[in-house]
């Protein structure tokens, strides 16, 4: 795939083919049994929230069960409205879970994983519910408005599960023909050709708790005691039990459809068949960078707010997400239905984005209800009044949001460096802590203090026509008046650089070097691209150690990170590689290598950015720094003009100041 000669790339494959010998023929491999030998683990991990996965071991994508398989999956996992999330979210025993599924794709076999975060403990409760839910799709039974919502989010899981290059390529190979729209069109096709009994076979084959591997990440080294065995004698013992529950419960509940609107036609592709972003051509509302990508039948959404953990109360580190989670849970429309139901009926899939500059939601979606899901979203967002009773439930989310993974080592020491960097009162340095459970009040407050009229930064990228979406966006702004939030800078005069004592005999250490570094949207953000490739790269004139070099550009005064793992003394290689980049203005730089890093930057470049999902963030991120790095143009021009003069005098200001920061955590070995 790519742009090139199709004849030319053709005749060179020819050329180089014709003397190799026929390759024999080699039989399919056997396909596996329905299921997998079950499995449990329980990581003691300093992981915040706690988290139950469940991987669900599925049939490859030559099976004709694949559809039923993927359904079935879509039906009991997806979202807030599954029929896992009605039996999470219904009767007395409401409880606080957010729900993520991955779908992972091969030739022979594929896997579903859910990914349930919850307080531990409601480990059990959890699990439970998932299998109960699991058993129902078994029996068939389930409301058939999350049959029709199921189907359109197994087509966005089988679309994000072969677009990875190396899937798609090994599909091209399978199929031995390009792959056209047409091919989607089919599969589309396919799954509403799905049935009650096909889901529920599959359902039986895949979805038992026998036939699955859970791994349990309690966190902060809550143990439980679970083996496999016992795993599944508990599961035994409850999940009949829960199911006579639940169907009572279902019969219950009103099988109200929804009003799902005509699916839009497929947007045309433009005669160069080239991607372009451009601004949305909005007069007045919010910024917003579109990207026309018309390959995958997809359309991914970054809606973001400045400020992010910029703006947020001190010792309220995730009140950002949990005002934006008890939105989406809260909103109904006229009939007393969320509409984030509604939302996923059209096949959209949301999660929750959080930076230091930024805090928002990220949507992704079937083209064909591209512009009723994005209309739907800003509803939700925007538009609505949230119930009472539903805020308050809300408040229960405060413990899967008051932690994050900073808790791990490497993010410790990221901290702790960025606290001496920045200010040890800085937002940038604010580690996460606990988050009480703020009153309903204080969550709707915040909201429309951080959110409801700010003007947000859009960044999209899929299958559509930037035209088609000015009507939504139009609307969108019409009723509302919106004020510019800017976040606050923070441009401290940095201090002088000084290692710290100790540590020796400590055992290793994950350890992060800190340097000031470039604003966000400035052209060093790419020099320093060329330098991590210039002078990280294996071989001759290394640095004296095995570092990770990540440029972290902000709307103010960003910072490089040198991340390695150290022995007994864990700051002597820091005091090495500040040595060794000093003397980098002075050193040689051979032409050959310095080309080289330039290809292998627009390369890295150009694979980064061809993920829609993070093409969409990093529009976002554009529109809030208010560059235009993004252009292509602008972009290769910047790299082309880049010699070793430049490269020389960049080494100067970023390198040869004094002013710099380190950290160390320790690095706990796990034992047996």
């Amino acid at each position: 795939t790519g742009r090139g000669d199709v004849a030319s790339a053709a005749r060179l494959v020819l050329e180089k083919t014709a003397q190799w010998k026929k390759a024999p023929d080699v039989p399919a491999a056997a396909a596996p049994a329905a299921g997998a030998s079950a499995g449990f683990a329980e990581w003691s991990l300093p992981a915040d929230p706690p988290a139950v996965v469940v991987y669900l071991h599925g049939p490859g994508r030559t099976s004709p069960r694949l559809a039923p398989f993927l359904a079935a999956c879509s039906l009991v996992a997806d979202g807030a409205t599954s029929l896992a999330g009605r039996m999470y979210r219904q009767g007395e025993n409401w409880l606080p879970v957010r729900a993520r599924t991955r779908f992972r794709l091969q030739r022979e076999r594929s896997v579903f994983a859910i990914e349930l975060q919850a307080p531990t403990e409601a480990f059990d409760e959890i699990e439970r519910r998932l299998f109960t839910a699991a058993e129902l799709a078994a029996q068939g039974q389930w409301l058939q408005v999350d049959l029709e919502r199921a189907r359109h989010q197994a087509f966005v899981h089988f679309v994000e599960a072969i677009r990875p290059p190396e899937i798609f390529h090994s599909l091209i190979l399978d199929t031995e023909k390009p792959i056209q729209a047409g091919y989607f069109q089919e599969w589309k096709k396919a799954l509403a050709a799905v049935g009650k009994k096909d889901i529920a076979a599959a359902a039986r084959a895949y979805l038992a708790y026998p036939q699955a591997d859970v791994l349990e990440l309690p966190g902060a080294g809550v143990r439980r005691g679970f083996t496999a065995k016992t795993f599944r004698e508990a599961m035994a013992a409850v999940v009949p039990v829960s199911v006579k529950e639940a169907v009572a419960l279902l019969q219950k509940t009103p099988d109200i459809p929804l009003a799902v609107p005509a699916e839009d036609p497929v947007p045309e592709v433009s005669p160069e068949g080239m991607n372009a972003v451009v601004p949305s051509g909005i007069l007045r509302g919010p910024e917003v960078l579109l990207e026309e990508n018309y390959r995958w039948p997809l359309v991914w959404m970054c809606v973001a707010y400045p400020g992010g953990a910029l703006v947020e109360p001190a010792g309220q580190r995730g009140l950002n997400r949990l005002a934006l989670w008890s939105r989406l849970l809260s909103v109904r429309d006229a009939q007393e239905r969320l509409l984030l139901e509604r939302l996923e009926m059209l096949g959209g899939r949301v999660d929750l984005v959080e930076g230091a500059e930024f805090s928002g939601v990220e949507m992704v979606c079937p083209a064909y209800f591209r512009r009723a899901a994005a209309e739907t979203l800003f509803r939700i967002l925007h538009r609505q009044e949230p119930a009472a009773e539903d805020v308050t439930r809300s408040r229960a989310f405060a413990a899967l949001f008051g932690k994050s993974p900073s808790r791990m080592p490497a993010r410790e020491a990221e901290s702790a460096a960025l606290a001496v960097l920045y200010g040890s009162g800085s937002p940038y340095a604010r580690l996460a802590g606990e988050l009480e459970p703020p009153p309903a009040e204080a969550i709707t407050k915040h909201y429309a203090d951080r959110f409801f009229r700010t003007l947000p930064l859009i960044g999209m990228t899929g299958q559509f026509q930037g035209t088609e979406l000015l009507p939504v966006m139009t609307d969108f702004v019409s009723g509302s008046a919106f004020s510019s939030v800017k976040p606050p800078l923070a441009q401290p005069e940095f201090p002088e650089g000084k290692l710290p004592a100790g540590g020796e005999g400590g055992g290793p250490a994950v350890v992060s070097l800190l340097l000031p570094g470039p604003y966000g949207g400035e052209a060093d953000v790419f020099q320093l691209e060329v330098l991590r490739w210039l002078y990280l790269a294996p071989g001759a004139g290394a640095p004296p150690a095995a570092a990770e070099f990540r440029v972290v550009p902000l709307l103010s005064r960003g910072y490089l990170e040198f991340e390695y793992v150290a022995g007994d003394q864990p700051f002597q290689p820091a005091a090495d590689l500040l040595a060794w980049f000093k003397a980098l203005p002075e050193q040689p730089i051979n032409t050959w290598r310095l080309q080289t890093a330039l290809k292998l930057t627009e390369l890295d470049y150009r694979w980064r950015t061809s993920d829609p999902p993070a093409m969409a963030r990093w529009l976002a991120l554009n529109a809030l720094w208010k560059s235009r790095l993004w252009d292509d143009k602008e972009r290769r021009a910047l790299l082309l003009s880049t010699n070793k003069e430049k490269v020389r005098e960049m080494l100067g200001r970023f390198f040869s100041t004094g002013r710099y920061a380190a950290a160390a955590a320790p690095l706990e070995v796990p034992t047996k």
